[in-house]
Protein backbone atom coordinates (compact mmCIF):
# COMPACT_ATOMS: atom_id res chain seq x y z
CA UNK A 1 0.00 0.00 0.00
CA UNK A 2 1.80 3.20 -0.93
CA UNK A 3 0.75 6.34 0.65
CA UNK A 4 0.60 9.99 -1.06
CA UNK A 5 2.61 12.95 0.15
CA UNK A 6 0.64 15.78 0.98
CA UNK A 7 0.85 18.43 -1.97
CA UNK A 8 3.52 20.27 -1.57
CA UNK A 9 5.91 22.70 -3.54
CA UNK A 10 9.23 20.86 -4.33
CA UNK A 11 10.57 23.94 -4.71
CA UNK A 12 9.29 25.87 -1.90
CA UNK A 13 12.12 28.27 0.35
CA UNK A 14 10.81 26.68 3.78
CA UNK A 15 11.15 22.97 2.09
CA UNK A 16 14.58 23.26 1.22
CA UNK A 17 15.66 25.05 4.54
CA UNK A 18 13.77 21.90 6.50
CA UNK A 19 15.36 19.28 5.11
CA UNK A 20 18.90 19.12 4.83
CA UNK A 21 19.21 16.10 2.88
CA UNK A 22 18.40 16.47 -0.98
CA UNK A 23 15.46 14.80 -2.20
CA UNK A 24 14.08 13.50 1.20
CA UNK A 25 11.12 14.24 2.81
CA UNK A 26 10.09 13.30 6.35
CA UNK A 27 8.29 9.75 6.60
CA UNK A 28 5.02 9.67 7.80
CA UNK A 29 3.99 10.68 11.24
CA UNK A 30 1.52 8.05 12.26
CA UNK A 31 3.36 6.34 14.70
CA UNK A 32 4.92 3.79 13.09
CA UNK A 33 8.53 3.19 12.41
CA UNK A 34 9.73 3.81 8.96
CA UNK A 35 13.21 3.24 7.05
CA UNK A 36 14.54 5.01 4.47
CA UNK A 37 14.97 3.12 1.50
CA UNK A 38 18.92 3.63 0.85
CA UNK A 39 19.51 2.30 4.79
CA UNK A 40 17.61 -0.88 3.66
CA UNK A 41 19.17 -1.16 0.52
CA UNK A 42 22.88 -1.33 2.24
CA UNK A 43 20.93 -3.94 4.69
CA UNK A 44 20.47 -6.18 2.21
CA UNK A 45 23.60 -5.89 0.40
CA UNK A 46 21.52 -4.76 -2.94
CA UNK A 47 21.30 -1.60 -4.84
CA UNK A 48 17.89 0.67 -3.87
CA UNK A 49 15.99 -0.06 -7.41
CA UNK A 50 16.30 -3.87 -7.12
CA UNK A 51 15.08 -3.01 -3.55
CA UNK A 52 12.29 -1.17 -4.60
CA UNK A 53 10.98 -3.77 -7.22
CA UNK A 54 11.28 -6.43 -4.31
CA UNK A 55 9.23 -4.23 -2.46
CA UNK A 56 6.27 -4.10 -4.90
CA UNK A 57 6.60 -7.58 -5.37
CA UNK A 58 5.84 -8.56 -1.77
CA UNK A 59 3.58 -5.64 -1.09
CA UNK A 60 5.49 -3.49 1.42
CA UNK A 61 3.86 -0.59 2.75
CA UNK A 62 5.84 2.58 1.09
CA UNK A 63 5.59 6.54 0.47
CA UNK A 64 6.31 7.49 -3.12
CA UNK A 65 6.82 10.62 -4.23
CA UNK A 66 8.02 11.96 -7.53
CA UNK A 67 12.27 12.18 -7.36
CA UNK A 68 11.28 12.32 -3.55
CA UNK A 69 13.26 9.39 -1.30
CA UNK A 70 10.80 6.37 -0.70
CA UNK A 71 10.23 5.14 3.14
CA UNK A 72 9.42 1.90 4.00
CA UNK A 73 7.74 0.43 6.76
CA UNK A 74 10.52 -1.11 8.94
CA UNK A 75 8.14 -4.19 10.40
CA UNK A 76 7.95 -4.87 6.47
CA UNK A 77 12.01 -5.17 6.01
CA UNK A 78 13.17 -6.59 9.38
CA UNK A 79 10.26 -9.40 8.83
CA UNK A 80 11.83 -9.93 5.50
CA UNK A 81 15.60 -9.61 6.67
CA UNK A 82 14.51 -12.48 9.84
CA UNK A 83 13.25 -14.76 7.14
CA UNK A 84 16.07 -15.01 4.95
CA UNK A 85 18.78 -15.42 8.12
CA UNK A 86 16.78 -18.49 8.88
CA UNK A 87 16.53 -19.46 5.32
CA UNK A 88 20.23 -19.52 5.11
CA UNK A 89 20.44 -21.26 8.46
CA UNK A 90 18.15 -23.86 6.78
CA UNK A 91 20.52 -24.16 3.62
CA UNK A 92 23.45 -24.68 5.81
CA UNK A 93 21.83 -27.71 8.21
CA UNK A 94 20.59 -29.18 5.00
CA UNK A 95 22.21 -32.05 3.20
CA UNK A 96 22.60 -33.05 -0.04
CA UNK A 97 20.63 -36.57 -1.21
CA UNK A 98 23.97 -38.34 -2.02
CA UNK A 99 25.88 -36.99 0.93
CA UNK A 100 28.08 -39.32 2.95
CA UNK A 101 30.63 -38.28 5.89
CA UNK A 102 33.97 -37.65 5.39
CA UNK A 103 35.67 -40.82 8.11
CA UNK A 104 39.52 -39.95 8.34
CA UNK A 105 41.40 -42.75 8.66
CA UNK A 106 44.09 -43.45 10.72
CA UNK A 107 45.43 -46.73 9.99
CA UNK A 108 48.98 -45.58 9.51
CA UNK A 109 49.19 -44.48 13.54
CA UNK A 110 50.52 -47.23 15.77
CA UNK A 111 48.09 -48.52 17.96
CA UNK A 112 49.21 -47.49 21.67
CA UNK A 113 49.37 -43.96 20.37
CA UNK A 114 45.69 -43.59 19.12
CA UNK A 115 43.63 -43.72 22.78
CA UNK A 116 46.29 -40.77 23.80
CA UNK A 117 45.16 -38.46 21.05
CA UNK A 118 41.42 -39.48 20.52
CA UNK A 119 38.34 -40.21 22.14
CA UNK A 120 36.58 -43.05 22.27
CA UNK A 121 32.16 -42.82 21.43
CA UNK A 122 31.79 -43.10 25.41
CA UNK A 123 33.99 -40.82 26.29
CA UNK A 124 32.64 -38.30 23.91
CA UNK A 125 29.32 -39.01 24.92
CA UNK A 126 30.75 -38.34 28.60
CA UNK A 127 32.15 -35.18 27.81
CA UNK A 128 29.06 -33.83 25.87
CA UNK A 129 26.56 -35.20 27.64
CA UNK A 130 24.54 -36.89 25.51
CA UNK A 131 24.24 -40.93 24.63
CA UNK A 132 26.39 -43.37 22.21
CA UNK A 133 24.11 -43.54 19.76
CA UNK A 134 23.67 -39.96 19.65
CA UNK A 135 27.17 -39.20 19.45
CA UNK A 136 27.22 -42.05 16.16
CA UNK A 137 24.02 -39.93 14.47
CA UNK A 138 26.41 -36.69 14.93
CA UNK A 139 28.87 -38.35 13.30
CA UNK A 140 26.49 -39.71 10.16
CA UNK A 141 25.43 -36.14 9.85
CA UNK A 142 28.22 -34.64 9.44
CA UNK A 143 28.12 -32.84 12.46
CA UNK A 144 31.19 -34.58 14.03
CA UNK A 145 34.48 -35.61 12.48
CA UNK A 146 34.63 -39.25 12.95
CA UNK A 147 38.15 -41.60 12.53
CA UNK A 148 38.58 -45.02 11.74
CA UNK A 149 42.09 -47.43 12.67
CA UNK A 150 41.64 -49.95 10.08
CA UNK A 151 39.24 -49.75 6.73
CA UNK A 152 35.41 -49.87 6.34
CA UNK A 153 32.68 -52.01 7.55
CA UNK A 154 30.40 -53.09 10.52
CA UNK A 155 31.89 -53.41 13.91
CA UNK A 156 34.82 -50.98 13.57
CA UNK A 157 35.86 -48.55 16.51
CA UNK A 158 35.38 -44.72 16.22
CA UNK A 159 37.62 -42.23 17.43
CA UNK A 160 37.02 -38.50 18.09
CA UNK A 161 38.93 -35.35 18.57
CA UNK A 162 39.27 -33.47 21.76
CA UNK A 163 38.99 -30.42 19.67
CA UNK A 164 36.15 -31.07 17.55
CA UNK A 165 34.46 -32.43 20.41
CA UNK A 166 35.03 -28.89 22.34
CA UNK A 167 34.77 -26.93 19.22
CA UNK A 168 31.24 -28.72 18.83
CA UNK A 169 30.47 -28.01 22.56
CA UNK A 170 31.35 -24.30 22.03
CA UNK A 171 28.94 -23.60 19.22
CA UNK A 172 26.07 -21.49 19.95
CA UNK A 173 23.82 -23.04 17.53
CA UNK A 174 24.21 -26.21 19.73
CA UNK A 175 23.72 -24.46 22.74
CA UNK A 176 20.67 -22.73 21.98
CA UNK A 177 18.92 -26.53 20.98
CA UNK A 178 20.30 -27.68 23.94
CA UNK A 179 18.88 -25.09 26.03
CA UNK A 180 15.26 -25.60 24.35
CA UNK A 181 15.96 -29.68 25.03
CA UNK A 182 16.60 -29.14 28.91
CA UNK A 183 13.55 -26.73 29.10
CA UNK A 184 11.22 -29.55 27.30
CA UNK A 185 13.06 -32.26 29.74
CA UNK A 186 12.19 -30.04 33.01
CA UNK A 187 8.73 -29.84 31.46
CA UNK A 188 7.83 -33.02 31.09
CA UNK A 189 9.58 -33.92 34.55
CA UNK A 190 6.95 -31.44 35.94
CA UNK A 191 4.37 -33.13 33.99
CA UNK A 192 4.92 -36.91 36.27
CA UNK A 193 3.44 -34.96 38.87
CA UNK A 194 0.70 -32.59 37.13
CA UNK A 195 -2.31 -35.04 37.82
CA UNK A 196 -1.66 -35.38 41.47
CA UNK A 197 -1.15 -31.41 41.67
CA UNK A 198 -4.28 -31.19 39.85
CA UNK A 199 -6.29 -33.49 42.04
CA UNK A 200 -5.04 -31.94 45.00
CA UNK A 201 -5.96 -28.72 43.92
CA UNK A 202 -9.37 -29.80 42.84
CA UNK A 203 -10.24 -31.67 46.25
CA UNK A 204 -8.78 -27.99 48.02
CA UNK A 205 -11.33 -25.84 46.27
CA UNK A 206 -13.76 -24.23 48.47
CA UNK A 207 -16.85 -23.39 46.61
CA UNK A 208 -18.51 -20.31 47.66
CA UNK A 209 -22.51 -19.91 48.50
CA UNK A 210 -22.87 -23.80 49.37
CA UNK A 211 -24.87 -24.66 52.27
CA UNK A 212 -22.98 -26.14 55.26
CA UNK A 213 -23.08 -30.04 55.33
CA UNK A 214 -22.79 -30.38 51.32
CA UNK A 215 -19.93 -32.31 50.27
CA UNK A 216 -18.62 -33.00 46.44
CA UNK A 217 -18.76 -36.26 44.41
CA UNK A 218 -15.06 -36.43 44.74
CA UNK A 219 -15.27 -36.46 48.61
CA UNK A 220 -18.30 -38.31 48.52
CA UNK A 221 -16.53 -41.23 46.67
CA UNK A 222 -13.52 -41.46 48.84
CA UNK A 223 -15.75 -41.68 52.01
CA UNK A 224 -17.39 -44.66 50.54
CA UNK A 225 -14.08 -46.09 49.18
CA UNK A 226 -16.31 -46.44 45.76
CA UNK A 227 -15.04 -44.43 42.19
CA UNK A 228 -15.96 -41.44 40.51
CA UNK A 229 -18.01 -43.04 37.64
CA UNK A 230 -20.05 -45.37 40.39
CA UNK A 231 -20.76 -42.22 42.58
CA UNK A 232 -22.39 -40.91 39.39
CA UNK A 233 -24.23 -43.91 39.09
CA UNK A 234 -25.37 -44.16 42.47
CA UNK A 235 -27.28 -40.53 41.76
CA UNK A 236 -28.80 -40.92 38.59
CA UNK A 237 -30.42 -43.98 40.59
CA UNK A 238 -31.50 -41.82 43.13
CA UNK A 239 -30.20 -43.74 46.08
CA UNK A 240 -28.40 -40.49 47.49
CA UNK A 241 -29.74 -36.99 47.57
CA UNK A 242 -27.49 -34.86 45.28
CA UNK A 243 -28.13 -31.16 43.90
CA UNK A 244 -26.64 -28.23 41.77
CA UNK A 245 -26.47 -25.16 43.17
CA UNK A 246 -26.96 -21.87 40.77
CA UNK A 247 -23.90 -19.59 40.48
CA UNK A 248 -21.03 -18.98 38.18
CA UNK A 249 -18.69 -21.86 38.16
CA UNK A 250 -15.73 -21.74 35.98
CA UNK A 251 -16.54 -25.12 33.64
CA UNK A 252 -20.05 -26.82 34.44
CA UNK A 253 -22.33 -26.71 37.56
CA UNK A 254 -20.69 -29.06 40.24
CA UNK A 255 -23.46 -32.01 41.68
CA UNK A 256 -23.32 -31.66 45.78
CA UNK A 257 -24.19 -34.64 48.26
CA UNK A 258 -25.54 -34.01 51.60
CA UNK A 259 -23.59 -35.86 54.31
CA UNK A 260 -26.51 -37.20 55.71
CA UNK A 261 -27.52 -38.86 53.00
CA UNK A 262 -23.89 -40.73 52.43
CA UNK A 263 -23.70 -41.67 56.10
CA UNK A 264 -27.67 -43.46 55.56
CA UNK A 265 -26.82 -45.23 52.74
CA UNK A 266 -23.62 -46.65 54.58
CA UNK A 267 -25.74 -48.78 56.73
CA UNK A 268 -27.77 -49.57 54.09
CA UNK A 269 -28.19 -53.49 53.43
CA UNK A 270 -27.27 -52.59 49.56
CA UNK A 271 -24.18 -51.36 50.50
CA UNK A 272 -22.96 -54.21 52.60
CA UNK A 273 -23.88 -56.72 50.01
CA UNK A 274 -22.10 -54.66 47.29
CA UNK A 275 -18.93 -53.93 49.32
CA UNK A 276 -18.41 -57.66 50.54
CA UNK A 277 -19.21 -59.19 46.91
CA UNK A 278 -17.00 -56.59 45.67
CA UNK A 279 -14.10 -57.77 47.82
CA UNK A 280 -15.30 -61.83 46.85
CA UNK A 281 -15.30 -61.22 43.09
CA UNK A 282 -11.90 -59.58 43.90
CA UNK A 283 -10.48 -62.54 45.53
CA UNK A 284 -12.27 -65.01 43.39
CA UNK A 285 -9.77 -63.29 40.14
CA UNK A 286 -6.74 -63.04 42.56
CA UNK A 287 -6.79 -67.29 43.67
CA UNK A 288 -6.05 -69.60 41.52
CA UNK A 289 -7.47 -72.93 41.96
CA UNK A 290 -7.54 -75.96 39.77
CA UNK A 291 -10.99 -78.08 40.01
CA UNK A 292 -10.29 -80.82 37.35
CA UNK A 293 -14.08 -82.12 36.68
CA UNK A 294 -14.34 -86.17 35.23
CA UNK A 295 -14.77 -85.06 31.50
CA UNK A 296 -12.11 -82.39 31.65
CA UNK A 297 -8.37 -84.25 30.87
CA UNK A 298 -6.01 -84.84 33.23
CA UNK A 299 -3.23 -82.32 34.33
CA UNK A 300 -0.79 -85.03 32.50
CA UNK A 301 -2.11 -85.05 29.42
CA UNK A 302 -2.71 -81.54 28.48
CA UNK A 303 -2.49 -78.69 31.27
CA UNK A 304 1.01 -80.41 32.19
CA UNK A 305 2.82 -77.62 32.09
CA UNK A 306 0.77 -74.56 31.79
CA UNK A 307 -0.64 -72.19 34.71
CA UNK A 308 -4.14 -73.12 35.47
CA UNK A 309 -6.61 -70.83 34.53
CA UNK A 310 -8.50 -69.44 37.79
CA UNK A 311 -12.53 -69.64 37.63
CA UNK A 312 -14.71 -66.57 38.27
CA UNK A 313 -18.44 -67.78 38.44
CA UNK A 314 -19.98 -64.53 39.74
CA UNK A 315 -22.35 -66.75 41.18
CA UNK A 316 -23.72 -68.91 38.39
CA UNK A 317 -23.33 -72.66 38.70
CA UNK A 318 -21.48 -74.62 36.01
CA UNK A 319 -25.77 -76.12 35.43
CA UNK A 320 -27.15 -72.58 34.97
CA UNK A 321 -24.25 -71.17 32.94
CA UNK A 322 -24.57 -74.03 30.36
CA UNK A 323 -26.17 -73.52 27.20
CA UNK A 324 -29.91 -74.75 27.78
CA UNK A 325 -31.04 -71.33 29.48
CA UNK A 326 -31.47 -68.54 27.60
CA UNK A 327 -31.71 -64.73 28.67
CA UNK A 328 -35.27 -64.70 29.78
CA UNK A 329 -35.61 -68.24 31.52
CA UNK A 330 -32.03 -67.47 33.45
CA UNK A 331 -32.56 -68.22 37.13
CA UNK A 332 -31.52 -65.27 39.45
CA UNK A 333 -28.09 -65.34 40.60
CA UNK A 334 -27.26 -65.37 44.57
CA UNK A 335 -25.16 -62.18 43.35
CA UNK A 336 -28.10 -59.81 42.07
CA UNK A 337 -28.21 -56.43 43.38
CA UNK A 338 -31.59 -54.88 43.03
CA UNK A 339 -31.57 -51.03 42.46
Amino acid sequence: MRQRFPDVSKFGEKWKRENRQRNVYPPPSDGREWMLVDDAAKLYGISTHSLLQKARKLQWQRTSGHNIKTWLLKEDVMHYWNFLQKRERWYKRRLPKCWEPQVGDIAGMEPERIPRIFWTSKQAAEYLGVSVHRISELARKGKLPVYVPNGTGRGRQHWYSPTNLRNLKDDEERQRGRAIWEKGKETMRQGGVAREVYRAKHRARVYKDIPLGWITIWEMAERLDISYSCAHCLRRRGRILCEQFTGHWEKRRPWFVHEDSVEEYRATEHYQKTQKQGKAAALSVIETRAEPSVAEPSPSQETQGRAVRPELSLGYTREELSFGYSRDDMPESSMTIEW
